[in-house]
């Protein structure tokens, strides 16, 4: 069977990563679900976090994660682009180009699910 793959394609001021993630990194990153510890919320009033740790990362990413030296914080208005900055650190493979993207996923005879757009800052 082959194994299904995504692309992230994050972009900023004079930065470009296209990163290729598997099954388990792309739900974690789509996941309606912002890993907020229990009992908090988001937003800036008392008893409410602006930023906080996620508590969802999934192992496989997690070790991959604190070995780059991260941690996977996360803020109220960007949870899900604060999910995928964290794959440019992951050791997960990145491409320059849409074609070695393309290239490599064919390459290890993966399928290309989906992609998403995430902003660098």
């Amino acid at each position: 069977m082959t194994e299904k793959c995504y692309i992230l394609n994050l972009s900023g001021p004079g930065d470009h990563y296209l990163v290729i993630v598997d099954q388990v990194a792309w739900d974690w990153i789509m996941s309606n679900d912002p890993g907020l510890p229990p009992g908090k919320t988001m937003g800036i009033g008392r008893g409410q976090l602006s930023s906080w740790e996620d508590r969802l990362v999934p192992d496989s990413l997690k070790e991959r994660i604190e070995e780059s030296g991260g941690t996977v914080e996360l803020t109220s208005g960007s949870w899900q682009n604060d999910r995928a900055l964290c794959m440019i650190d992951a050791g997960l493979e990145c491409c320059d180009s849409i074609k070695e993207a393309m290239d490599w996923i064919k390459g290890h005879d993966m399928e290309l699910v989906d992609d998403w757009e995430g902003c660098v800052y």
